[in-house]
């Protein structure tokens, strides 16, 4: 009965009393001196907290105390790091080069010109070619030539894709 009471008790205890809330920290690492990207890293967990209520805090590190670029990018790979605050082009050094310039190309230029859209349309034209079986050369040179001549007609006629934010 003693137990019994107890159990009763204790379970009257967890249920009445108010929940607890678990605070999750996510630890971004950056390179740049924090006077660089601090502020940048300090408004991101602001608006983190914010928006989570407080169930999430981002610890900034940065200036490089948990490593070099690629460091901080194997770290993220293994669970190290759980975040880590880089533009693209610093993620593409940090991967030797690869895969993230596609993704910046397109912010470099604010006049609304379809540079990259001329590009993606020549990768593609290499693409069907190959598909084709066209041998490399005819291929290469071919989707160059699309780019440039897409490229004069939108200089020409005053092409411009949709503006961003």
């Amino acid at each position: 009965m003693k137990r019994t009471l107890a159990f009763l008790t204790a379970a009257a205890a967890l249920a009445l009393a108010p929940a607890a809330r678990a605070e999750t920290t996510f630890r971004m690492a950056f390179v740049a001196p924090p006077p660089v990207w601090g502020p940048i890293a300090d408004r991101f967990a602001q608006h983190v907290a914010e928006k989570t209520k407080g169930e999430i805090k981002i610890q900034s590190l940065g200036g490089g105390q948990l490593g070099n670029l690629p460091q901080n990018y194997a770290g993220m790979k293994t669970g190290q790091i759980d975040m880590m605050l880089a533009d693209t082009g610093t993620l593409s050094l940090a991967r030797g080069g690869k895969d993230f310039n596609a993704l910046f190309a397109p912010y470099v230029f604010r006049d609304h010109r379809p540079y990259a859209l001329c590009a993606f349309v020549g990768a593609w034209g290499y693409l069907l070619l190959d598909a084709l079986a066209a041998p490399p050369v005819v291929a290469l040179f071919a989707s160059a030539a699309l780019v440039a001549g897409l490229r004069l007609v939108a200089v020409w006629r005053g092409w411009s894709v949709p503006s961003w934010p």
